[in-house]
């Protein structure tokens, strides 16, 4: 099985680089009164971004961020190091359109988390221009352990596995996203039908339960100085092991099965190594 996922996402990084020479090759190279743009400033317009902002060093919301990074690093993952280059402020107006439109903007206090998601830096000019996506049907369900789904972590150095850093000279993108996640539909062992089971039950999402997890949970709106994630919560302090025999993971695992109950909140630029 491990051996077919990772096939799976060789294809889906294939997608993402066609998405990225589409957009190069389809950047209008002109503004909206026909001055010439740079090169880079038209493929990111490309994007069609709402905006994209750096956050500032030495401020509460990138030492929060760090902070994050840092106590969610996890203890089986401890052969690298992860150090924030850069972070930026994203925001997506179609994901925002389709997360107001679905209700999710009314969930309650702490049924939204922000959650970690890692992937290929080939990945990243796909998932900024059309979001994360969830696996087509013809996808065989046999290469994902809790169905078809985008799978987030609340453990930074989980996520960060996805990147494969060692390909583009040790740096990694990681995402920060808001995730509409509660109530959960908890499960110890893998379930290829959890997709399915998940919303039999009535639940947002599929929590594979880790040996290894946050037991306290803080705003983040509070935590980053960020007044669009009032109500969303993250991690507070160090993961711990909560001796759990009966599950097979060691890290938690989120999986939504709808891309509405996505929101990219930050794009992180990191050194591993």
């Amino acid at each position: 099985m491990i051996l077919l996922k990772r096939e799976l996402e060789l294809v889906d990084a294939l997608g993402d680089m066609e998405i990225a020479q589409k957009l190069i090759t389809a950047s209008v190279m002109t503004d909206e009164v026909g001055n010439e743009l740079n090169q880079l400033d038209a493929h990111f317009r490309s994007l069609g971004l709402s905006y994209m902002k750096l956050v500032q060093s030495g401020t509460k919301e990138l030492n929060a961020l760090a902070l994050y990074a840092s106590e969610t690093h996890g203890a089986t993952h401890m052969h690298y190091r992860a150090n924030i280059l850069y972070a930026f402020r994203v925001e997506r107006q179609l994901e925002t359109e389709a997360w107001v439109k679905s209700g999710y903007d009314k969930l309650g206090e702490g049924e939204r988390l922000l959650l970690w998601h890692g992937s290929r830096t080939t990945n990243f000019a796909g998932i900024l221009k059309q979001g994360l996506r969830i696996a087509p049907p013809e996808a065989p369900v046999t290469g994902y352990m809790f169905g078809k789904g985008v799978y987030f972590a609340d453990m930074m150095s989980k996520s960060a596995n996805y990147c494969y850093a060692h390909l583009s000279e040790s740096v990694g993108l990681l995402l920060l996203c808001e995730v509409a996640a509660k109530p959960v539909f908890e499960q110890l062992q893998s379930n290829y039908n959890a997709d399915r089971d998940c919303k039999a039950n009535n639940k947002l999402a599929t929590l594979g339960v880790g040996r290894t997890q946050p037991v306290h949970w803080k705003d983040a709106g509070e935590a980053l100085d960020n007044d669009d994630l009032q109500g969303c919560h993250m991690p507070k302090g160090p993961a711990v092991n909560v001796g759990n025999p009966n599950v097979c993971l060691e890290y938690n695992e989120y999986i939504v099965y709808d891309p509405s109950q996505i929101r990219v909140r930050y794009l992180l630029m990191v050194q591993m190594g």
